[in-house]
């Protein structure tokens, strides 16, 4: 399941709340870096995004479709952090099991990549 958030009056919200997860996107740009975030080693560093399927091959992640954050509590709940704001809120993070469940929470509407 891929998850887009938006602003705080976004349906995803609901999708949220009837998993249970404890989880929610809140309005708000969480970065203060140009508008763009450079790769890094960690997704969960801030103003970084991290390796992983997702961001395969690329180099700058623009930021000019979010308009979001990721609020809760993402530890425990087996998810990973591949994309964090300036201010250190996350705004990817993936869910995956053993079993093949997996979920993309997302706060990139409308994304935009460079490869170069």
């Amino acid at each position: 399941m891929w998850v887009f958030g938006g602003n705080t009056n976004n349906p995803s919200n609901q999708i949220l709340e009837q998993l249970g997860a404890g989880l929610s996107f809140t309005s708000g740009l969480p970065s203060s870096n140009g508008g763009k975030l450079p790769a890094g080693d960690n997704g969960a560093t801030k103003g970084r995004f991290g390796p992983h399927l997702l961001t395969t091959g690329l180099n700058v992640l623009d930021l000019a479709g979010a308009a979001c954050k990721i609020n809760g509590n993402l530890s425990g709940k087996e998810f990973q952090v591949i994309s964090t704001g300036t201010d250190g809120s996350p705004m990817i993070a993936v869910y995956q099991n053993d079993n093949g469940g997996r979920m993309i929470l997302d706060c990139y509407r409308e994304r935009l990549f460079q490869t170069s």
